[in-house]
């Protein structure tokens, strides 16, 4: 076990590193620093300032390194910058482990994660290559990288596991959660702003039950963060990378969302995008989730976003501000719903 201590909630560096080296040691983490040098400074400058006017305490992991990163309430990632090598530490209590190798039983494993090199999975340790945290934008829109996209998507779905649950279940799950998070944090949001998120996950939640009479509901591995610098092509496919938001969530959940982040790819992709995945999806029992002028889907969608906001709002530094990074995608989105009349 090797001790850390913290610097802010979610940064701790390794215990024994002398204090006046650890603003070098942020500096050259790549991970955790914005790509403009000035930017760094600032960021480096902020932790080093949060640590010395809070509490610190300490965190025993099962793994040596330079920096851990709090990924969630027992996982976390474990950087060591000479040896480019990146660390995920999950849970390891039953249902977490078993969650977890369900997971990493996804098709194409070793490319699907930052490089798996080993799995232990008796620690509960992904091992992982370190991609210095800056991945090129490959995006440019042509025709071969539309199809590489619609085909990643395919991919992601045909090569999950499926998991079952009980639909009104599944749906007051994610309520209860996100209500948690925000009495959690009640001090750091402004009560308005804590009432209105709290109402919207109340009216979303009797919209999805009242659109989607179901009895069970299928879930599947979701990546979460599907953007540009997330992806990187390796012999004319798209491979996703940092997998630190996935989770099972309903089918079409990062479809959604990446219509969501770019909508300049027009209502025609999208459209062959929904109809080729629902024909692929046939096999599997999850077409219906594709339907994407199914209101109720939409909704879930939603829903399954606010709580991923809430997780990252109380994990991740670029999510801190509440109004930016969760309010205004709230609007955004009921804007989006009264434009297409839902």
């Amino acid at each position: 076990m090797t001790k850390f201590l913290s610097l802010t909630n979610s940064i701790s560096v390794r215990k024994d590193i002398n204090f006046f080296k650890i603003p070098i040691l942020l500096y050259t983490c790549k991970p955790l620093m914005p790509k403009n040098h000035l930017k760094r400074i600032k960021v480096v400058g902020k932790y080093i300032f949060t640590c010395l006017t809070s509490q610190r305490y300490e965190e025993e992991l099962p793994i040596n390194g330079d920096i851990a990163i709090r990924i969630g309430e027992k996982n976390f990632k474990v950087i060591r910058l000479k040896e480019k090598v990146i660390f995920t530490i999950y849970s390891n209590t039953k249902a977490n482990n078993k969650k977890a190798l369900q997971i990493l039983k996804s098709k194409n494993l070793s490319k699907l994660y930052e490089g798996i090199l080993n799995i232990d999975r008796k620690k509960g340790v992904i091992k992982g290559v370190f991609y210095d945290g800056h991945h090129p934008n490959i995006l440019i829109r042509n025709k071969a990288t539309d199809e590489m996209i619609k085909e990643l998507f395919i991919s992601l779905l045909i090569s999950s596991t499926i998991k079952e649950l009980d639909f009104k279940e599944y749906v007051d799950s994610l309520v209860v959660n996100c209500k948690k998070v925000l009495r959690r944090n009640a001090y750091k949001i402004e009560e308005q702003e804590s009432k209105f998120v709290s109402g919207v996950i109340e009216e979303l939640s009797q919209r999805i039950i009242n659109a989607l009479p179901l009895d069970k509901i299928k879930l599947t591995l979701s990546h979460g963060d599907l953007k540009q610098d997330n992806l990187i092509e390796l012999k004319n496919e798209l491979i996703p990378i940092d997998w630190e938001f996935c989770d099972f969530r309903s089918p079409a959940y990062d479809i959604y969302k990446f219509k969501s982040r770019f909508p300049q790819y027009g209502k025609e992709f999208y459209e062959k995008l929904f109809l080729k995945i629902e024909r692929v999806s046939k096999e599997y029992g999850l077409e219906e989730y594709f339907q994407h002028s199914e209101k109720g889907y939409i909704y879930l969608f939603l829903l399954e976003d606010i709580y991923l906001r809430l997780n990252q709002f109380e994990s991740r530094s670029f999510a801190r501000e509440f109004s930016n990074h969760l309010i205004k995608a709230i609007k955004r989105y009921e804007n989006e719903l009264k434009r297409v009349n839902l």
